[in-house]
């Protein structure tokens, strides 16, 4: 408003100084006869200069208020953007609720670990329970390690398979054999959200199949005569080829993929499509670049992790394959 008031008494004094100088520099020898004729030259210059002076203000003022015109912050263009909405899949009977949570146990992990707060970042939802999709070979699994790594004497990386002719059932039994285990090493930059991709020396995940993984904390020495019991959380993961997997959409999985152009499409192709881990790992790559911070929260506020959000992305781990 006052930047409004302010120019127009600029430009009020403007034309009052432009119609000054055209009676200055046209008014040489005033007589009565002469008026009429005189009044209609000064008339005509004064105009034809009130209109230069206007058209050179407007620009002045259009190219200021350009340049105050504030830039939009990221976080709101991102609000702009179609928002990232997980769809999931029907995966009844397929997981066991509450495997994202850790378990409690004996031992001296109980005193110094709220085994509660280990979680694995899956959904843990009646269609969804702590299980998700995958399309990788050898996925990435996220999980929440809220501890430094002076708390556990070891942490081990579990991937188990159901025994052929089984149901999927809970790991405890013999329903399950190992697929692949590992002791996760590097882990001094916990706490935080740990992603961790199963390496080349891993053997790929079959089409269909319904895996178990487990992450481990010893707060002990395994070998140890009287072990303490270790803490534990994961989930379960399914394998789906994007050429047959449609969710339900008008066109397979793998040709909604192929039109994507960025890593942003491609998250909402995933979520649209109900595929959970590699979703979950395309968001992550986001948020550690500083892209996609609002998607991130809206995603974990989605499986009911919002706390999840605010924890960092470390750098963890690689690993050191444990004969079985």
């Amino acid at each position: 408003m006052g930047q409004a008031v302010c120019r127009g008494a600029i430009s009020l004094l403007v034309l009052v100084k432009g119609f000054y100088f055209t009676l200055k520099f046209n008014i040489t020898d005033y007589d009565q006869n002469n008026f009429v004729m005189n009044y209609s030259k000064i008339f005509l210059l004064f105009s034809k200069k009130t209109v230069a002076l206007s058209l050179i203000w407007t620009m002045a003022g259009s190219l200021s208020a350009a340049a105050q015109t504030p830039s939009i912050p990221t976080s709101r263009r991102s609000r702009a953007l179609s928002p990232i909405v997980f769809s999931a899949p029907d995966l009844t009977g397929k997981g066991r609720p509450n495997d994202r949570q850790g378990a409690a146990s004996r031992g001296r992990c109980s005193r110094n670990v709220n085994a509660r707060k280990l979680l694995a970042l899956v959904p843990n939802t009646e269609a969804n329970p702590s299980i998700g999709l995958t399309l990788e070979e050898r996925p990435t699994f996220l999980f929440s390690v809220p501890y430094g790594a002076e708390n556990f004497y070891a942490i081990e990386f579990e991937l188990l398979e159901p025994v052929e002719g089984e149901e999927t059932r809970p790991h405890e039994g013999q329903e399950y054999n190992t697929f692949y285990q590992v002791r996760l090493t590097e882990t001094a930059s916990l706490p935080g959200i740990v992603s961790f991709r199963l390496p080349e020396s891993a053997p790929p995940l079959e089409l269909g199949k319904t895996y178990k993984w487990l992450v481990r904390f010893h707060c002990g020495e395994p070998e140890a005569d009287y072990p303490d019991m270790p803490l534990f959380m994961g989930g379960s993961i399914i394998r789906v080829d994007p050429s047959e997997y449609s969710a339900g959409e008008s066109e397979m999985l793998d040709r909604a993929l192929s039109l994507t152009n960025s890593p942003r499409q491609r998250a909402l192709v995933l979520a649209r499509y109900g595929v959970w881990y590699d979703l979950l790992n395309e968001m992550a790559n986001l948020r550690r670049t500083g892209d996609a911070i609002d998607d991130w929260q809206a995603l974990l506020d989605e499986i009911k992790l919002p706390e999840m959000a605010s924890q960092p992305l470390v750098d963890c781990c690689t690993s050191l394959t444990r004969d079985p």
